[in-house]
Formats: structure tokens, C-alpha cells, sequence
């Protein structure tokens, strides 16, 4: 078993703040890093591609920091996995890999680790790398990655002190192999192979991916014959088996000199980018105290840097032209190199075809026919992100609107006559087991008990009065799986004189279940929600209180045995409670996520059996409108979001949050409806 090192120099330079955006409008991109992008033309290349989430570049590296505010949003999502059920439910040999994998602890969470020897410059590498290549960019946070858009594999199989092994390498990359991966990024080097190495890296060049290697900095210590490749050679990058598999990377300064430590050679290196002087996210750990409370990092130097410049242009030039082959993709970027012999003389072919042009390489890409496959999806997807459903609480037509993740409209319909104003109740789920997502609508206050059931387009599936078609009150509803039949069930609720009602049906209108609680003169329907709480298969009925009534939770099963309750508010609070339910943490376990009807906009974060876990006001906290939440997945990361809808007399805002550590946070907010309007958003998933 052979051992690799990563390979750093480092100068620590806090990442400078700049005074204005230019493109992209990350804030540390023009003071810390246009002039290197520049060098190389990426900026320009950004005008013809900022690449695509379809891309995937799996970092083989020292652990990347996935909740890195500025990485978080491009992480690879293995939609084959429901997130910590310990079940390996992709079939591919690794439980629970949302992310990635580790390979040195055998553990599905790909972060660096603090355990054991590390050093400052090992345990960031690979985050450093990761947000080189792909950072979320354009998003007003930190810095710009290469490729704005691609998703970043996390495989860690270098430990923390920078030193790894040839047999987990291997085992990153048929990983990578087997999971999708477009792009290989290996920024460490080593003495020696193996034949398990080179067969492995020959597999990843069979199945079209296109791998990217530092060729090291051994010139740092020896200033030629150090780093000469063809007297000394290094892997993987030297593991061409006789043919060009690998796209060597080189390091250059400022005026396009070779770096003082960048090794050369006339078979080993492809192409060369800037090396000198990089900047990048870093782990980000306040626990750690000391330098791992800084997010980003300027000062960096090494091939290591640089490699993860050419994996991110290649990410580009697969993101303009998907069906190129790797053969393809490594020839142009070679091909459209910039000429840097009369800055080099003592290099003459042995820097590979000079320095990288992404603009070039971007242009040849988008005008050369491509000779590779068409990337198939081999993934069992199982975790799919959810459009936002919005309606009117009241005063408005029952218009619901479906909007995708970037906020855009989907689908707009009326789900009742235009006359009716009374603003509606929706909810989505498979209730007819075709594999796709219904939407379930309710009339809203003083309307019928009238469920209607469309399709994702808006077209009418089914319908029928849950109550009678002379009720008037308005109902509540939700939509889960009760029974374990695989199939959902469509949940109403209602008022009368003595209690509340609810029940429960198939999407045909078949009664199932129903029970009834004891609740004299409500002013409106109990607000619900349903969720495997126990994990047993079949979904619990979460029960929320009306306008006047105690602030009270209840949980009951299909036929209405409680569970358990609790006090969402203070005992004195009188707002109504509405409430949704999902994994807003990623621990595994269901969260009750609760929002007044009245009153301060105060969401609150509960476990099941009323522990408080967190809580953030979602509008201004002098506010007395109330809010309007819901619970789903709308990216693509495993944890779920609070959507959030404005309280009757606010601006119709919807505003989504997530968790970061410990804090909640606002990811967007967009509006609905016409400007002026303010009866309240319902939100649903």
C-alpha cells in the first residue's frame, strides 16, 4: 500500500473585503480573486456558460466542510438515499451517503476530521479545493467558483495531517465511478503506484470521466532536477498508462512564469493555471476557536490550487457540451492553451500546452461535435425537490400557484369559481399511487367542504364534499399514509356547535377513518398535519388549534388515540396555532414546526414530544399579522425547509429558511399575488 500527500504552500492572508460587485457579486471575487480568473479568461468563458447543476466533480481530498455557507448549495445529493435510515437504499454498497464518503473511518459524513494528527493547511484542503472548483457563486456570499453551477462529490481519503494511501484512493474513485461522477479532482501526489491505482484510474478514463492531477511542488526544494517528472515521476498524475488519461496541472505566477515549486516535464503535465496567491473557503468551525472561525482564506499556493481551476473549466466545457467525450474534453483544453514559451526558455515543452484559456476552451467545446455518450441518470431517486405551493388565505380568487425552486412560476390555476373568495387550503401528495404528486385544494373560510384533487399541470382528477355539500365553515387538510397501504390519504377536518371533526379518505371520497374532538364553538377548523413520527410506516395525525382557543398540539393516530400534546405558546396566547411537520435538521427525526395565525410571527421548533429545539420570527417581530408555515424539501440538500407565507394584513411575501448550525436562517423571499394585496398566504408542499 503506497502513501499520498497533498501537497500546500501557504501564506495566511485574511481574505480582503471589496467596496463594489462587479459580475459575478460575491463579495471577496474582485479584491481576492478576479486578477488570477482573469489570467485565465474565466470571466469571459462565464458570458457562454456559468456551467450546469448536471455536472458533477467528485474532490478526492481531505474532507469538504458540506455546510460551508458557501459550498452547501453545491453538494451532490445522492437522491437514492433517504437521509439516516441506515439503509443502504441505493443498493451501491454505502449506507447513507448523502454527500459522498469517508474513507479512512468508513463513515458516510465526508467532513474533515478533527481527530488524530491534522494540520491547518491539511484538515482545509479539501474545502479550499472543493470551493476553487464549484463555490456557490453569484450569491452575494464569499467567493466565485470556476463553474458556478456544478454539484461537488466529497470523497475524503487523505486524513487531516495530509497523508493517504493508495488503496483508499482507489476506492474514492470507483466510487466515483459508480455514483455519476463527471470530473475526478486529485490535488495530492505520491512516490509510488500500484496496479489496483492504475487499474482503477484506468476504469474512471473507461467510463468517460475526465480525470484532473497536481503534478506537485517539488521544485520548491530542488529547482530542477527536483521536479522534473521524467526523472522523478509522481502519482497519480504520472499514471497514464502510456496514454494521456490523466490532465496534468502545472502552476504559474502572475506574469505566466512557471511557480518557483510547480514540478515540469515533457509527458506528465497538460496545462497550467494560477497557482500563486489563491483564495478559498475554509472550514468553518467556531467550536475550534482560533483561525477556524473565518469562513474564507486568502494566500494560498500550490499545484493543489490549481488543479481545481482546470477541473472547474472542465466542468464548463461539459456543461456547454454534454455529449463531448473526456478524450475530447482533455484535448481542447490542452489545444487552446495560451502560449507561454518567451516567458519560460528553460521550460521549452515541458509545460505541457501552456496556460489555460477558458474562454477558448469554452468556445472550441460549444462548436465541436460531441463523439461521447449521453450522460445517462443512474441513480434510484427517491428524494425529489418539492415545487412551493401558494393560495390565498382569504379576500382573494383561489388561485394556486405553483413556483420551482429558482421562484419562478410552474403552473398557475383557480381551483374554484373565480366568485368564490374565501382563499383556500392546499396540500401535495400521491393519494392515487400513479408515482406522481396530486394537489389537494379546500375551500378557506366560509366556504364548502369541497375537495378537489388536480394534477401537477392543474387538471382536474377527482372530487367530493368531505362533509356534505350544505356545509359551510371551511375545512383543514392534510395528506399522508396512515395506514401503511403505500398509498396517501387525504385528511380534513371541520367545525360545529360542539366539536371538531376529522376525517380521513381516499382520493376517490371512500371514507376511511374519522374521529372526533371535543371543541365547542370553534371559529375556524383545527389546523393539521401528518408525519411518520414513530417510524412505524404509517403517518400520525398532528392537530393544531383555532383562533380563541388554548395554544395547544395535539398527535393522534388514525383512529384518533393520542399520542401526545403540548403548549405551543403561552398558556394566555389565543392567536390559533397552525403547524407542519418534517426533518427541518437532518437528524433523522421528525420536527413539528408550529406558526401563529395571529398575532407576533414567532416560528417555533418542536420534537414531537414538545421540546423546544429552536425558534426565529420569520417577519419583523413587532409585527401582529402571524405566519403562515409549511415544511419541505425545495433544494437539494437532505434537510428540510420552513416555507413561510405573510399573515392576513401584510405584503404577500414568501420567505424560505433553513438551518446552519445552530441559528436559522432566510435563504429567499419572493412575492405573490398583485402588489397590495395582504389576506394572507397559505403555503403548502
Amino acid at each position: 500500500m503506497r502513501q499520498f500527500f497533498i501537497i500546500l504552500l501557504s501564506i495566511f492572508l485574511p481574505a480582503a473585503a471589496m467596496a463594489a460587485a462587479v459580475l459575478p457579486n460575491d463579495p471577496f471575487f474582485s479584491a481576492n480573486q478576479a486578477s488570477y480568473l482573469e489570467q485565465v479568461r474565466i470571466p469571459e468563458a462565464w458570458a457562454k456558460t456559468t456551467g450546469s447543476e448536471d455536472v458533477i466533480i467528485a474532490v478526492i481530498d481531505s474532507g469538504v466542510d458540506t455546510d460551508h455557507p458557501d459550498i452547501i448549495a453545491n453538494m451532490w445529493f445522492n437522491r437514492g438515499e433517504i437521509p439516516l435510515n441506515g439503509i443502504d437504499d441505493d443498493a451501491n454498497g454505502y449506507v447513507d451517503d448523502l454527500n459522498g464518503w469517508d474513507f479512512l473511518e468508513n463513515t458516510s459524513d465526508p467532513h474533515p476530521k478533527f481527530t488524530g494528527a491534522y494540520s491547518f493547511e491539511g484538515i482545509n484542503h479539501g474545502t479550499i479545493v472543493a470551493g476553487i472548483a464549484a463555490a456557490s457563486t453569484n450569491n452575494n456570499e464569499g467567493l466565485a467558483g470556476v463553474c458556478w453551477n456544478c454539484k461537488i462529490m466529497a470523497l475524503r481519503a487523505v486524513a487531516g495531517d495530509g497523508a493517504g494511501t493508495t488503496a483508499d484512493v482507489a476506492k474514492a474513485i470507483q466510487y466515483a465511478i459508480d455514483n455519476g461522477a463527471d470530473i475526478i479532482n486529485m490535488s495530492f501526489v505520491g512516490a509510488l503506484t500500484d496496479e489496483i491505482l492504475n487499474n482503477t484510474i484506468k476504469k474512471a478514463y473507461d467510463a468517460g470521466i475526465v480525470l484532473v492531477a497536481a503534478v506537485g511542488n517539488d521544485a520548491a526544494n530542488d529547482f530542477l532536477i527536483g521536479g522534473d517528472l521524467d526523472f522523478r515521476p509522481l502519482f497519480p498524475v504520472c499514471a497514464d498508462g502510456g496514454a494521456n488519461h490523466i490532465i496534468g496541472v502545472g502552476s504559474v505566477d502572475k506574469d505566466n512564469r512557471k511557480s518557483s515549486f510547480s514540478n515540469f516535464g515533457f509527458h506528465c503535465i497538460d496545462i497550467n493555471a494560477p497557482g500563486n496567491g489563491l483564495a478559498g473557503p475554509q472550514v468553518f468551525d467556531p467550536r475550534q476557536g482560533g483561525k477556524f472561525d473565518d469562513k474564507y482564506r486568502a494566500g494560498w499556493r500550490g499545484t493543489s490550487m490549481s488543479t481545481p481551476i482546470v477541473a472547474g473549466v472542465a466542468g464548463l466545457v461539459k456543461s456547454i457540451n454534454p455529449r463531448l467525450s473526456n478524450d475530447q474534453v482533455i484535448a481542447i483544453i490542452r489545444q487552446t492553451g495560451q502560449d507561454i514559451t518567451s516567458e519560460n526558455p528553460f521550460y521549452l515543452a515541458q509545460l505541457g500546452g501552456g496556460l489555460l484559456d477558458a474562454r477558448e476552451a469554452v468556445q472550441l467545446a460549444s462548436e465541436t461535435p460531441g463523439l461521447g455518450p449521453e450522460k445517462k441518470d443512474n441513480q434510484k431517486i427517491i428524494n425529489t425537490r418539492r415545487e412551493i405551493l401558494t393560495t390565498p388565505f382569504s379576500n382573494r380568487k383561489a388561485e394556486i400557484i405553483s413556483f420551482s425552486q429558482a421562484r419562478g412560476v410552474k403552473t398557475s390555476f383557480l381551483a374554484f369559481p373565480q366568485s368564490f373568495r374565501g382563499g383556500a387550503a392546499v396540500a401535495s401528495a400521491d393519494v392515487d399511487g400513479d408515482g406522481s404528486r396530486e394537489i389537494i385544494v379546500a375551500p378557506g373560510s366560509a366556504g364548502s367542504s369541497q375537495i378537489r384533487i388536480f394534477t401537477a399541470g392543474g387538471k382536474l382528477k377527482s372530487q367530493f364534499f368531505a362533509f356534505g355539500s350544505k356545509y359551510r365553515g371551511g375545512v383543514q387538510l392534510a395528506a399522508a399514509d396512515v395506514d401503511g397501504d403505500g398509498q396517501d390519504e387525504i385528511i380534513v377536518s371541520a367545525k360545529n356547535q360542539k366539536n371538531a371533526q376529522i376525517k380521513i379518505f381516499n382520493y376517490q371520497g371512500q371514507e376511511r377513518y374519522n374521529f372526533a374532538l371535543s371543541k365547542p364553538n370553534l371559529i375556524e377548523s383545527l389546523p393539521l398535519a401528518a408525519a411518520d413520527i414513530d417510524h412505524d410506516g404509517q403517518a400520525e395525525i398532528i392537530v393544531g388549534s383555532s383562533r380563541g382557543s388554548l395554544p395547544e398540539v395535539q398527535i393522534f393516530d388514525r383512529l384518533g388515540n393520542k399520542a401526545s400534546s403540548f403548549l405551543a405558546y403561552p398558556k394566555s396566547f389565543r392567536g390559533g396555532v397552525r403547524l407542519a411537520a418534517g426533518d427541518v435538521d437532518n437528524d433523522g427525526q421528525v420536527e413539528i414546526v408550529v406558526s401563529p395565525i395571529q398575532g407576533g410571527p414567532q416560528i417555533r421548533i418542536f420534537t414531537p414530544d414538545g421540546i423546544l429545539k429552536g425558534q426565529f420570527f420569520a417577519f419583523e417581530k413587532t409585527g401582529r399579522t402571524g405566519a403562515l408555515a409549511a415544511v419541505g424539501n425545495v433544494d437539494d440538500d437532505p434537510a428540510a425547509e420552513i416555507i413561510v407565507g405573510a399573515g392576513v394584513g401584510q405584503e404577500a411575501d414568501v420567505r424560505v429558511f433553513s438551518k446552519f448550525g445552530a441559528d436559522w436562517s432566510q435563504d429567499s423571499v419572493f412575492a405573490v399575488f398583485e402588489p397590495g394585496f395582504k389576506g394572507g398566504v397559505n403555503v403548502g408542499l
